[in-house]
């Protein structure tokens, strides 16, 4: 866009981004600031069912049951050798129960103050126990640039859409940028595809322009209305100044200066952003929900319902510590003849807590299940062998079918799974693809290997991204006809 001004084939551009070496060349109009940042996941939350251990310190647990076992000793021999009593005592008082004993003043003393120290200690635990309860643990994730560099697990992707950003990170000669360049994992030109691989892939980030990488979420990521949940945007690098370019001392430049001064100054350029941000989501939003047999869909249900158990409060979760500790304890005692109604309760409150912690196992499986079998024809395929496989074609008898991964010639429907859905057309090409901004090429004709190993489809040769069937539901962006490819 530069050069189209500076040869003279424009009379005005639009800047992305304004470096110091195009000032000389062109009149410059500044309009807004625009930042290099990254995308990822947002970070995962997990119950952490230990919380029954969190009130204390390690340190502080080992002092506890020292003094437990100094206490017990001491009963010990005060009470001549009576070693259930001497473990008794001690463990009512820290649960805030009573106890009968017939003692000498100076072992009730003692026992007063062992009881003071357990009700200090008691009230401290039980305090803080509820907030440590419904606390949940968080995924660890870079929050800035700096921390992307100190996490080498991370696999990096560039947008690249214009040499600005890219020379900043190659020209730098120490520090963060010139760090992370050295892992560049591509360059990739399709934003779509960079900020979709961003939350399809584990561990990966995107780096782009915040206002591009902004619109291409909006689009492609709004589910439940909002991406905010679902996209962790970083801290940005180095910012620089978007506008309009002119050619050098043009007559216009004061004019048009004033003028995008004058529409700065009443906020309607951030007005208008913030249309387009909403337009974008909304139209997003209708656009993915009726890609329910994608995998970015599943991908992005799997992350709405990770939220909603964030705000659970108490669920089951985080009580299984508790109920594994009542477990432990009652199979631990003995179960004899003479003490059978004892022994029954404890083996039921064992059983009960047994069925809790599988029923809570179940539920959480539900919660992830699959979408149905969809109308007509389809093919069977096991969740396990779905996890992180890209979506694929495949054709088995005949006939064309859509996988949200690799298909498997398996017919126990009654475990958890995807199914592949049969295309229109059969076994001939591909149908064109469906987005909210245009339809991707025709994909290629039959697998002739009459297997169901990968049908490397073909592309059409245009200047799109797209490669695959139209089909393949997820590839396509909202708004863009950019899509992922198959493999």
């Amino acid at each position: 866009m530069t050069g189209a001004v500076l040869h003279e084939k424009a009379d005005i551009g639009i800047l992305v981004s304004a470096s110091m070496q195009r000032y000389p060349l062109i009149d410059f109009v500044y309009l807004a600031p625009d930042s290099i940042q990254f995308i990822t996941k947002s970070p995962n939350f997990y119950v952490k069912w230990e919380a029954v251990i969190y009130p204390f310190s390690s340190s502080v647990w080992i002092l506890l049951a020292l003094s437990f076992i100094g206490v017990a000793l001491i009963l010990s021999i005060e009470l001549h050798n009576n070693c259930t009593l001497a473990i008794e005592i001690p463990y009512r008082t820290l649960l805030d129960q009573g106890y009968n004993l017939k003692s000498q003043c100076r072992l009730n003393v003692f026992l007063a103050i062992w009881m003071l120290f357990s009700i200090v200690l008691g009230t401290t635990y039980k305090s803080d126990l509820v907030s440590y309860f419904s606390s949940q643990g968080k995924e660890s994730i870079p929050h800035d640039f700096h921390q992307l560099d100190m996490m080498k697990e991370y696999s990096i992707e560039f947008n690249f859409l214009a040499g600005t950003a890219y020379n900043y990170f190659t020209n730098a000669r120490n520090g963060t940028a010139k760090n992370l360049v050295k892992r560049f994992n591509r360059l990739e030109r399709s934003t779509a595809k960079c900020t979709i691989a961003s939350i399809l892939k584990t561990k990966t980030v995107c780096i782009g322009f915040y206002t591009t990488l902004r619109t291409y979420i909006a689009r492609n990521l709004s589910l439940s209305g909002t991406s905010d949940d679902i996209v962790f945007v970083s801290e940005p690098i180095v910012s620089f100044s978007s506008g309009f370019a002119l050619r050098k001392n043009s007559i216009y430049t004061q004019d048009f200066s004033g003028l995008v001064g004058r529409l700065r100054d009443s906020g309607l350029p951030a007005k208008l952003m913030r249309d387009v941000y909403d337009k974008c989501t909304e139209e997003g939003k209708k656009w993915i929900q009726g890609q329910n047999s994608s995998r970015m869909y599943q991908e992005l249900k799997i992350i709405e319902q990770n939220i909603q158990r964030k705000k659970e409060f108490l669920s089951l979760e985080n009580l299984i510590g508790a109920f594994l500790i009542l477990g432990a304890g009652a199979s631990m005692q003995k179960t004899n003849d003479s003490i059978s109604v004892g022994a029954m309760t404890k083996l039921a409150l064992l059983a009960v807590t047994v069925v809790l912690v599988v029923a809570n196992s179940l539920a959480e499986a539900k919660k992830f299940t699959c979408p149905p079998k969809p109308p007509g024809n389809g093919m069977f395929m096991k969740d396990r062998h779905c996890e992180g496989q890209p979506p694929t074609k495949k054709t088995v008898n005949g006939k064309r079918y859509t996988c949200p991964c690799k298909c498997l010639k398996a017919t126990d429907k009654n475990k958890i799974g995807y199914y592949c859905t049969e295309e229109k057309g059969g076994g001939g090409g591909g149908s064109g693809g469906s987005g909210n901004g245009g339809s991707g090429s025709g994909g290629s004709g039959n697998d002739n290997d009459g297997d169901t190993g990968d049908d490397d489809d073909s592309d059409n040769g245009g200047d799109d991204d797209s490669s695959d069937d139209g089909d393949d539901n997820e590839d396509s962006s909202a708004g863009d006809d950019d899509t992922i490819d198959d493999n």
